[in-house]
């Protein structure tokens, strides 16, 4: 295993460390190895998804540190198919669409009888009972005799050559049946050499449809070979340009660099982790300005403060409206926060820490883990498959056999048939032109006549039928041989070429796979939009079709989804609001004109001249309604809206339906003293001395100091000026207009350790809460101030670096791979292997049987006309013998020797 090796798109090819070549297998053990591979890819896919399915709820082994992915053998393939590539896909053309028709239209009119193969798959519903309806269907008389007609006319043709061998041996004349004599018509016998010429015309056209199945299947013996190192190049080491696919290697490799990368002591982390130091002041000011923004607003809601209460908790009929128009503007202010540029940076980096904290890391670690394991289950059955089909000995060797074994066999098998023509050829001349030899039949007159029937043309004939008998029986027999393969592999080619989503599901169970359930349904999916997929302008995204679910029950999560979706989408997201806020909301809210209208109203209003007199709940009451009785146009009725503080107060800013001047207490109790004297107090709310005498004057006087009573009351009662929990003294309080800046550190910020800001409930007079609310304005300064402070010092820390570094090193490594785990080539190389095996390879294998039988045919036509010859011509010589034995075998009586010559 090669441990820490990050693969790119295209890996390099090491030349160390490779395992040895596999031995030259052969064309017969290449040919087993090509149907053996794609049996186990539709394997393998079918094991990939149902282990994606699977993954929710199995265990993953997480204690694996070394890269248990990628091996020696995975690069020796790759770099095998990337030179098998390079090698046999030079020169090679595929087929164009008219010419996939007109093959297609070939290999479908040689199943005159229907597609059987499709019947049996289709028919069957399980392996088993496929093997049944396969003897059922194939054992038939019909069946056998429409495949294997050329072995039983080889079989005839040895019986019958047994047969007439025997009429050829000179004691078994008896054998030769119908002998007939005389000689033939000089126009009967030139048919002879006639049907010779023909013969050969038959015979060259074999040759040549035999050249053209040869060549054919050469073709697709190259193609396969391109098209099989093309797939397996493409499928383990990836592709780029058009419909560019990541590659098993390239998936592999990305998952284990991120995986290695959410290691605690990864490079990676450890820098994040630096700029996350680096950047914590933006999480700490905006952690301090929202907590001390939300406990303003919780101080101007606190019941308390809105509607004060006596010693009893009696309502003292009073109202804080300040309290509740101020809202808008704190609200306003909490806006332009949260949509600032500062809350934009604190989140993007609250996220980075969230996605890449201990329990996010090893949830993302799982599910790579768990993603990869089929992955590696797919990678290696494609490489056990197909690597015995890019190995260059191998490839060579195949194109050898082809090339010159098959050819030269082939040619070995015509060489014999135009022998045996030119054989027949010769004696078929003789027999038309010289069956008789002249002056041997001249000679019939003389006392030693001789047989004037050529025998040479007996001879060569008996040689041509007798070496036509041996070709026929050899060609019929090769071509019952090849016709019994390419049959059934003619079916299932077919098969393949009209493969669809319906036909699998009808299929599937014959095959033995279970299509049911997310695992069958991810299956036809990947096999309809990956595989089959007829449209070619079509990309399909394979994390778009595969998922997983935690239960049986629970949605679909798609691959993409699950990887993108929840690690680098919510990343990006924030990474894109920080850009658009600094464009909208600009850089600092020290300027922003929310926050300038807020510290406005806390810095310039009184609250104690805001907190107003409650009109609808005094005039329900029994003795304030008596200020009614004043029927002055100006008198103590203006109790009715007169505040908490002794003099007049103009209201400054936009406080709602708080306008003009708000009338103080001075202004009431100078009214009241219309009634009679007043009466000295420590603070303003001074009360009169009332008349005696029943009349309105005494019930408006008395209702006065009544009123006069209840702003003592709001004067002295309890009110909530809370602040935050001091970190170093839980028992004290602690304020953040209070924090200070010294050297790019803040103190006194009341910030906890964890980061967290702890509220402390704190009582407080009407004096010290009229303190306390103006103090805001310092608060909002502060928090302001340091957000912008903070921005200023981590905008470009967070921004470019951080971002950088996780798109760099996480979310750009899976955007990349998800984005190129397309299967839009897959669709292109599926035809192409159909196109090499079947259109190509198959076609020619099946023109090769059709040559034999073509020329098997021709040369019976030539035994049969040459043993016609041969009959007639021995039967002559032999007749002719017997009519002229007797003469040739009389006694003749010697004449007596004298010699001329001395002894």
């Amino acid at each position: 295993r090669y441990r820490g090796r990050t693969p790119q798109l295209f890996f390099p090819q090491p030349t160390a460390m490779r395992p040895p070549r596999a031995q030259n297998i052969g064309c017969y053990g290449q040919r087993n190895a090509m149907a053996a591979g794609v049996v186990r890819l539709v394997a393998a896919v079918y094991l990939w998804t149902a282990a994606l399915a699977q993954t929710a709820s199995s265990p993953v082994d997480d204690t694996n540190t070394s890269n248990p992915y990628l091996e020696d053998a995975d690069f020796q393939v790759l770099t095998d198919a990337a030179v098998a590539e390079a090698k046999f896909c030079a020169g090679v053309e595929m087929l164009t669409l008219q010419e996939r028709t007109d093959l297609r239209e070939e290999l479908q009119g040689s199943m005159s009888g229907g597609n059987i193969v499709r019947e049996i798959l289709v028919e069957s519903s399980s392996s088993a009972e496929m093997s049944t309806t396969a003897q059922e269907k194939l054992l038939t008389p019909s069946w056998l005799l429409a495949t294997a007609a050329p072995l039983v006319m080889a079989l005839v043709m040895l019986i019958l050559w047994y047969y007439f061998c025997w009429t050829a041996c000179p004691f078994c004349r008896c054998c030769r049946i119908c002998p007939r004599t005389g000689r033939v018509p000089w126009k009967v016998r030139a048919i002879v050499p006639i049907s010779m010429v023909a013969i050969g015309i038959g015979v060259f056209v074999c040759v040549g449809l035999a050249e053209r199945g040869h060549k054919t299947t050469s073709d697709g013996v190259k193609s396969a070979s391109c098209t099989s190192s093309k797939l397996l190049n493409t499928m383990i080491g990836g592709r780029k340009g058009d419909k560019a696919f990541i590659g098993m290697m390239g998936m592999m490799g990305t998952f284990w660099t991120l995986d290695q990368k959410l290691e605690d002591d990864s490079d990676f982390l450890l820098e994040l982790s630096g700029i996350l130091d680096k950047t914590e002041t933006i999480s700490r000011a905006s952690q301090v300005a929202g907590d001390t923004l939300q406990l303003i607003r919780s101080s101007m809601a606190a019941s308390a403060n809105v509607a004060p209460k006596g010693p009893s908790g009696e309502d003292l009929m009073h109202t804080c409206k300040f309290c509740s128009e101020v809202a808008p503007a704190i609200g306003k202010v909490s806006e332009a926060l949260d949509g600032g540029v500062a809350t934009a940076l604190a989140t993007a980096r609250a996220e980075v820490s969230t996605q890449f904290g201990p329990e996010s890391r090893r949830a993302l670690q799982t599910t790579m883990r768990q993603a990869t394991r089929p992955l590696v289950e797919l990678k290696n059955t494609l490489r056990d498959s197909f690597s015995p089909l890019v190995q260059p000995r191998d490839i060579e060797a195949i194109q050898t056999v082809v090339d010159t074994q098959l050819f030269a066999g082939m040619m070995v098998a015509f060489i014999l048939a135009i022998l045996v023509l030119l054989c027949g050829c010769a004696s078929g001349v003789m027999f038309a032109v010289r069956d008789q030899d002249d002056d041997r039949k001249r000679s019939a007159v003389l006392p030693d006549p001789q047989n004037p029937y050529c025998k040479r043309v007996s001879r060569c004939a008996c040689c041509s039928w007798q070496c036509g008998f041996a070709f026929t029986v050899l060609a019929f027999f090769l071509a019952g041989v090849t016709t019994i393969i390419t049959v059934p592999a003619t079916g299932l080619c077919l098969v393949l070429d009209d493969m669809d989503r319906p036909l699998l599901e009808q299929i599937a169970g014959s095959l033995g796979v279970e299509l049911t359930g997310d695992t069958g349904d991810m299956v036809l999916d990947l096999a309809d939009k990956c595989v089959l997929n007829k449209d070619a302008r079509q990309n399909p995204n394979m994390f778009d079709i595969l998922y997983t679910r935690d239960n049986e029950t629970a949605p679909k999560v798609y691959l993409r989804e699950k990887l993108i979706g929840s690690v680098s989408a919510p990343i990006e997201e924030q990474f894109s609001k920080i850009t658009s806020t600094a464009t909208t909301a600009g850089m600092n809210l020290s300027s922003n004109e929310g926050v300038l209208a807020l510290r406005g109203l806390f810095r310039l209003n009184d609250i104690r001249g805001l907190i107003i007199a409650d009109a609808e709940a005094m005039q329900r009451n029994s003795v304030l309604s008596g200020l009614a009785a004043d029927t002055r146009d100006v008198g103590v009725t203006v109790g009715f809206a007169t505040s908490a503080i002794c003099p007049d107060m103009v209201v400054q800013g936009d406080l709602g339906g708080l306008t003009g001047t708000i009338p103080g207490i001075d202004n009431f109790v100078t009214l009241l003293s219309h009634f009679g004297p007043i009466v000295p107090h420590t603070t303003c709310a001074k009360q009169a001395t009332c008349p005696t005498t029943i009349s309105a004057a005494k019930t408006a006087c008395e209702a006065g100091n009544a009123y006069i009573e209840v702003k003592r009351q709001v004067l002295g009662a309890a009110y909530r000026c809370d602040l935050f929990e001091d970190p170093a003294d839980p028992t004290r309080w602690c304020d953040p207009k209070d924090m200070m800046e010294a050297g790019g550190a803040w103190t006194n910020d009341c910030l906890k350790p964890d980061g967290t800001m702890v509220v402390k409930a704190k009582p407080c007079t009407f004096t010290e809460f009229a303190a306390f609310v103006k103090d805001h304005d310092l608060r909002v300064e502060k928090i302001i101030e340091r957000l912008d402070m903070a921005v200023g010092e981590t905008f470009d820390e967070i921004l470019t670096g951080l971002q950088a570094l996780v798109d760099k090193h996480v979310v750009g490594e899976l955007e990349n791979m998800t984005e190129n785990v397309t299967c839009g080539f897959l669709p292109e190389a599926y035809r192409d292997s159909v196109d090499s095996i079947c259109f190509r390879g198959l076609i020619g294998f099946r023109r090769l049987a059709s040559s034999y039988i073509g020329c098997g045919t021709v040369v019976l036509v030539l035994l049969s006309v040459m043993y016609v010859t041969w009959r007639n011509q021995v039967d002559n010589i032999n007749a002719w013998d017997h009519k002229h034995r007797p003469t040739l075998t009389q006694v003749m009586p010697m004449e007596p020797y004298e010699s001329t010559q001395p002894l």
